[in-house]
């Protein structure tokens, strides 16, 4: 893999290295581990931080911030209408780590991920990330806590935490 080819050079510095070592990757991914940075999400993929998330977004050049809009728009479009049937899961799952990364905790796809992480029995997960969702609701400027989108996402919240009986 040609991290230059895909990253910029400072970046490229930076990951290069990491991309052919499994071992330095390791130790990297450990270190962050150690400062709640990143949690692990199975099939060697990872969950960053939302602050880190947010802050890492907000260093974006115009041109990057704009390629993050466009995959935004791509992931949400492949979604499937009706995540609570069972043959739309595949796709969703496949879907999850990228929706995560680019979806915006406030909009309707990410909604629809955590609706499809409930009815395919992962309710934890499902709690987890509506608890991130309401949260989100509830700290931004735009919604607010009375806001009633903000209210949906603490009843879909307080949905899924009926369901894993909490």
């Amino acid at each position: 893999m040609n991290a230059e080819g895909r990253l910029d050079s400072e970046a490229a510095a930076a990951i290069g290295p990491l991309l052919g070592d499994p071992l330095a990757a390791g130790d990297a991914v450990a270190a962050l581990r150690r400062y709640s940075l990143i949690t692990l999400a199975g099939d060697g993929l990872v969950l960053v931080h939302r602050l880190v998330h947010a802050v890492t977004r907000a260093q974006l050049t115009p041109e990057t911030a704009a390629q993050w809009e466009q995959a935004a728009a791509l992931v949400e479009a492949a979604i499937p209408a009706e995540p609570v049937l069972p043959a739309a899961w595949p796709t969703c799952a496949a879907l999850l780590p990228h929706a995560r990364a680019v979806l915006d905790l406030n909009s309707d796809a990410m909604r629809q991920i955590a609706r499809y992480l409930g009815f395919s029995g992962s309710d934890p997960a499902a709690v987890d990330l509506c608890q991130i969702i309401a949260d989100a609701y509830t700290a931004s400027d735009a919604y607010g806590p009375e806001h009633p989108d903000t209210l949906t996402a603490r009843r879909n919240l307080a949905y899924w935490m009926g369901k894993v009986a909490d």
